[in-house]
C-alpha cells in the first residue's frame, strides 16, 4: 500500500509541475507579446507622422490643384469675363447666370470638388457654384448656412480684392474651425474687375480617412508663410501658434521632404512644403497620449499575469481536493488482481486504475444481464395474467405497473385497448441462406413486426408497451390520457402504416386484430377478449386480414365492405385528370355494388368517409383551395347524419372542387416550360413503350435535355423517378394482355422488355408475385364476382 501511495504522490507532483509550467510559459508569452506590442506602439509614434503627413500633404495638395484648374478655368470662361464687365446686379443676364452655373459645374466636375467651389464677384456681390447663383446674403442662406459660421465672417473673408492665393480660418458654432482657401482669378496689376475661386475645407476630416492608431489625438495645420497666417484642424492656443509661425523648413526645396522630430510642449511636430503653393502643412501630435497607453499596457499585463498565477494555484489545489483524493482513495480500495506485480503497478497509477474498473463493469454487466432477463421473465408473467384473469389489476401495485412500462389509473383518464399480431404456423422469410449462421425465421418476424409497429405508435402519439404471448402472438397495449376515439384512430393509422410497409417489403404470413379502447387498467382483460373475438370472426368468415372489434358489430355477417385497391387507383386517376364524369361514375359504381351487399348505413358512412379521404389525398398532392375543407365538411356532417342522399349530394359538389383544381393546377403546369417537358415525357413513354431502348438517357437525347435534368423534373412533376414510370407503363400494358391469353413471350416482346426474363423478373420487382400468379388471381376474383 505504500509503493501504491508512493506512485500517487509521484503523479500529483508531475501533475502540478505540468500546471506550474504552463502557467509560467503563459506569463512569458503575455510578458513578450506586451513588450513587441510596447515596442510597436513606439514604433508607430516616431513614423505616424511621417506617414500622415504625406498623406496629408497629397490630400491638400490635391484639392489646392483643384482650386488652382477652377480658377484657371474660369479665369478663361466667357460667361466670367462677361459677369466681370458689369457693375449691377440687375444688369445681369438670368441666362447667363444659368449658363455659367451649368458650365462651373462640368469643369468642376471633374476635380469631384464642386459641392465646395464657389465664384465670387465683389462689385455686383454676386456668388456661383456649380449649383446655385445668387447675392452673396441670399446664398449664403441657401448653402452656406449649414457650415456653422456667420456670414459676417464670411462676408470678411471672401469680400476683399485680392492678388494672390489666400487662406483663412472660420469659427463655426460647435467649436470647430474650417479652412477658407481663396485664389483671384488674376494675380497681375490690371485693372480687371476682380473675381476669386473659393474653396471650403474642413481640415479634420484629413486624418479621419487613415486608420491611423493616432488620429484622435493628430492636429492638422495649413500654414501661409507669405501672409503669416495659420489654418488648423481644431483650436489651438497662441503660443502653439507662434511657435508653428516661426518654424520654417528653411533648408528644404519646394515641395521636397519634410523636417521631424521637432518638440514643444510634449509634442512632436511634421512639417511639409505645398508643391503648389507658399504653404507649409503640418502634423501635430501628442507623445504623452501614446505613452500612458503603453503604461495602461504594461499594468494590464502585470494585473493578467498575477490573475493567471492565481487561478492556476486554485487549479492545483482544486485538483488536489476533487480529483487527487478521489483517486487515491479509489487505489486504497481496489484490490489488485491476481498475478499483476508491483512494478506493473508502479508505471502508471492511472492504467491500473482502468484495468480494474472494466473488471467491475463487466461483472456488473453480467449481474445486469441475469437480473434484465429475470425482470422481463417477470414481467411476461405478470401482464399474461393482466389478459386472462379478469380482477389481476387489482393485485397489482403502482410500482410492478410501472416497472412494466404502464401507467396506473391514478395518474389521470385513463383509455386503452390492444393491437395484436397471430403469425401462422409456416412462417417463410426471403433472406439471404448463403451465410454461416442460421436464421430464426419465426423470431426475425417477430423482430420486423414489433420494430415496425413501435416506430409508427409512437410516431402517432401513442404510449405502448410489447409483450409475447405463447408462440403466435404478439400484443401491443396502447393508453392514453386523451379521447379514448383519437387514440382508436391513431392505432389504427399506425397499423396501416405497418400493413402496407411489411407487405412491401417482407412476406408475413400474419393476422392482425384491433380491440375497442376501454377505460382503466382492467381494460387488458377485456381488450384480450375483444381480440379473441376478431380472430375467432376472421377464421370463420375467411375475410380481411386487418379488422377491429368494432366493425365486427358494424358488419353484417352475410356482407363484406367492398372498396378495391383498383377502384381506389381508378378514382385517384380520374381526380389528378380532372375528369369529374368518370370520378362521379366510378364513385357511383361503387356506391352501387356495396348497396346491392346491403351494407349497414356505419358501413356506408364508413366508405363514403374512404372515398373523401382518396380525392383529398390526390388534392392534397397539387392544391389545396379553402373551398375544398368546406365539402369535406360537408360530406362528414352528411355521413354523421346517415343520409346516403345527401350524402351522394355533397360527395358530387366535392368532386366537381376537387376536379376543378386539379385541371386549373394542370393547366398552369402544362403552361409552364417544364410542364411541357414533362407531359411530352409521358406522352413519349405512352407511345414507345414497345421500344426494349426506351431509356431516360434515349429519352433525354430525343428531348436535347440532360438526362439528370430530365429524371429530377420528372420526379419532381411525378413524384416517381422516369425509369419507375417507364416499367409501371408497361406493367399496365402487360396486365391488359394477362386478361387476354397471351404468351409471355409475346407479352415480353410488345411491351418492351426485350427479353422474358427481363419481364418476369421486373413484374416481379413491381407486382410481389409471377405474371403467372397475377392472372390465376385475377381469374379467381372474376369467378368470385360472377358468384
Amino acid at each position: 500500500m505504500e509503493k501504491k501511495r508512493k506512485v500517487l504522490y509521484t503523479m500529483f507532483t508531475k501533475w502540478s509541475l505540468s500546471y506550474v509550467v504552463i502557467a509560467t510559459m503563459a506569463i512569458l508569452i503575455i510578458s513578450f507579446c506586451s513588450i513587441q506590442y510596447s515596442q510597436a506602439l513606439r514604433a508607430e509614434l516616431e513614423y505616424t507622422n511621417a506617414v500622415q503627413l504625406e498623406m496629408t500633404r497629397l490630400q491638400m495638395d490635391r484639392n489646392v490643384r483643384s482650386l488652382r484648374s477652377f480658377s484657371s478655368k474660369a479665369a478663361l470662361n466667357k460667361t466670367v469675363s462677361s459677369l466681370r464687365k458689369q457693375t449691377s446686379w440687375d444688369y445681369v443676364s438670368r441666362y447667363e447666370l444659368y449658363r455659367l452655373v451649368k458650365e462651373l459645374a462640368g469643369e468642376t466636375l471633374l476635380d469631384g470638388v464642386t459641392s465646395d467651389c464657389y465664384l465670387y464677384f465683389p462689385d455686383i456681390d454676386l456668388l456661383v457654384s456649380g449649383q446655385y447663383y445668387n447675392h452673396n446674403r441670399d446664398f449664403y442662406d441657401i448653402a452656406l448656412g449649414s457650415y456653422g459660421f456667420s456670414f459676417e465672417d464670411w462676408q470678411a473673408v471672401i469680400g476683399q480684392n485680392y492678388r494672390t492665393s489666400q487662406v483663412f480660418s472660420l469659427q463655426t458654432k460647435d467649436g470647430g474651425e474650417l479652412a477658407v482657401l481663396v485664389k483671384p482669378l488674376d494675380s497681375s496689376n490690371r485693372q480687371t474687375p476682380p473675381a476669386n475661386a473659393i474653396m471650403v475645407m474642413d481640415l479634420s476630416k484629413i486624418p479621419k480617412a487613415s486608420n491611423r492608431l493616432s488620429q484622435e489625438r493628430e492636429l492638422i495645420c495649413l500654414i501661409d508663410r507669405t501672409n503669416k497666417r495659420l489654418v488648423s484642424s481644431s483650436p489651438v492656443s497662441e503660443e502653439m501658434k507662434d511657435e508653428l509661425l516661426s518654424r520654417e523648413p528653411e533648408k528644404l526645396s519646394r515641395g521636397g521632404g519634410w523636417i521631424q522630430g521637432q518638440s514643444y510642449d510634449s509634442s512632436v511636430i511634421s512639417c511639409i512644403s505645398s508643391q503648389y503653393e507658399n504653404w507649409d502643412y503640418a502634423v501635430v501630435t501628442q507623445e504623452q497620449e501614446l505613452v500612458g497607453k503603453i503604461n495602461e499596457l504594461s499594468m494590464l499585463v502585470l494585473v493578467l499575469s498575477l490573475l493567471y498565477l492565481l487561478i492556476s494555484g486554485g487549479a492545483i489545489g482544486y485538483a488536489a481536493l476533487r480529483q487527487y483524493r478521489p483517486i487515491r482513495n479509489i487505489v486504497d480500495t481496489l484490490k489488485r488482481s491476481e498475478g499483476e506485480s508491483e512494478q506493473q503497478m508502479s508505471v502508471d497509477a492511472y492504467d491500473y486504475i482502468n484495468r480494474s474498473i472494466h473488471k467491475l463493469v463487466d461483472q456488473n454487466r453480467e449481474i445486469s444481464s441475469v437480473a434484465k432477463q429475470q425482470q422481463n421473465a417477470i414481467s411476461r408473467e405478470l401482464f399474461h395474467r393482466l389478459l386472462t384473469e379478469r380482477d389481476a389489476y387489482a393485485s397489482m401495485d403502482e410500482g410492478i405497473l410501472k416497472r412494466m412500462g404502464i401507467c396506473k389509473d391514478g395518474d389521470g383518464v385513463f383509455f386503452g385497448m390492444i393491437l395484436t399480431y397471430r403469425l401462422e404456423e409456416n412462417v417463410e422469410l426471403a433472406l439471404d441462406t448463403t451465410t454461416a449462421d442460421p436464421v430464426d425465421t419465426r423470431e426475425m418476424s417477430w423482430f420486423i413486426l414489433q420494430n415496425v409497429t413501435a416506430e409508427n405508435l409512437e410516431k402517432y402519439g401513442c404510449s405502448h408497451v410489447c409483450f409475447r404471448e405463447g408462440r403466435r402472438e404478439q400484443i401491443f397495449f396502447c393508453w392514453t390520457e386523451e379521447d379514448g376515439q383519437d387514440l382508436k384512430a391513431a392505432v389504427r393509422q399506425a397499423l396501416e402504416m405497418s400493413t402496407a410497409f411489411i407487405s412491401q417489403y417482407f412476406k408475413l404470413p400474419y393476422r392482425a386484430a384491433v380491440s375497442d379502447p376501454h377505460q382503466g387498467i382492467g381494460s387488458i382483460y377485456q381488450s384480450y377478449r375483444e381480440v379473441r373475438r376478431v380472430f375467432e370472426y376472421q377464421k370463420s368468415e375467411g375475410g380481411r386480414e386487418v379488422i377491429s372489434f368494432g366493425e365486427i358489430n358494424l358488419l353484417p355477417m352475410d356482407t363484406l365492405l367492398k372498396y378495391p385497391m383498383d377502384a381506389q387507383n381508378r378514382l385517384a386517376q380520374s381526380v389528378s385528370d380532372g375528369d369529374i364524369e368518370n370520378a362521379w361514375q366510378e364513385i357511383l359504381k361503387l356506391l352501387e355494388d356495396n348497396q346491392v351487399n346491403c351494407l349497414a348505413p356505419e358501413a356506408m358512412q364508413f366508405l363514403v368517409s374512404n372515398i373523401a379521404v382518396s380525392i383529398l389525398r390526390v388534392v392534397g398532392k397539387v392544391s389545396w383551395d379553402t373551398a375544398l375543407p368546406v365539402s369535406q365538411r360537408a360530406v362528414m356532417e352528411a355521413c354523421q347524419q346517415g343520409d346516403l342522399e345527401k350524402m351522394k349530394r355533397e360527395l358530387e359538389r366535392l368532386v366537381e372542387t376537387a376536379c376543378q383544381e386539379v385541371s386549373e393546377f394542370n393547366k398552369r403546369e402544362k403552361e409552364n416550360q417544364k410542364g411541357k417537358l414533362y407531359w411530352n415525357a409521358k406522352a413519349y413513354v405512352e407511345e414507345y413503350y414497345t421500344d426494349p431502348g426506351l431509356s431516360v438517357n434515349s429519352m433525354a437525347e430525343y428531348f436535347g435535355v440532360q438526362a439528370t435534368y430530365l429524371s429530377k423534373l420528372f420526379k419532381e412533376m411525378e413524384g416517381d423517378k422516369l425509369s419507375l414510370y417507364i416499367h409501371r407503363v408497361r406493367l399496365s400494358h402487360v396486365k391488359e394482355l394477362l386478361s387476354k391469353d397471351v404468351k409471355l413471350e409475346d407479352i415480353a416482346q410488345q411491351c418492351g422488355f426485350g427479353s422474358q426474363r427481363t419481364f418476369l423478373r421486373i413484374f416481379k420487382q413491381y407486382e410481389g408475385i409471377t405474371p403467372t400468379q397475377y392472372k390465376e388471381l385475377q381469374e379467381n376474383k372474376g369467378k368470385e364476382e360472377s358468384v
